[in-house]
């Protein structure tokens, strides 16, 4: 009988050790999880940051243009009532 004990511990033993080892590989992949995910969310808030920058950059670009097309239009409206001035005079001197 203490042989039938000896290796129903024995199996016992052999199970756990197994549930063990299973939940040691389950936990050794979740921290390979948790480390993937902390490098996604890195990688995201680094696309975040470039993004912004991008946009930036872009909207900055955007207000140049649009004050440079600004400053033409305010020379050509000056060029175009400079013409209209010097037309009207010369429509009146005759």
């Amino acid at each position: 009988m203490s042989n039938s004990k000896e290796s129903v511990n024995e199996g016992e033993m052999g199970e756990s050790s197994r549930k063990l080892k299973r939940k040691f590989e389950t936990m050794k992949g979740y921290e390979g999880d948790e480390r993937n995910t902390t490098h996604m969310m890195n990688a995201l808030k680094e696309s975040i940051m470039e993004s912004r920058e991008m946009l930036l950059s872009i909207h900055h670009s955007l207000k140049m243009l649009l004050d440079i097309i600004t400053k033409m239009n305010r020379k050509v409206e000056n060029e175009k009532i400079k013409m209209n001035d010097k037309g009207k005079g010369k429509l009146n001197d005759f």
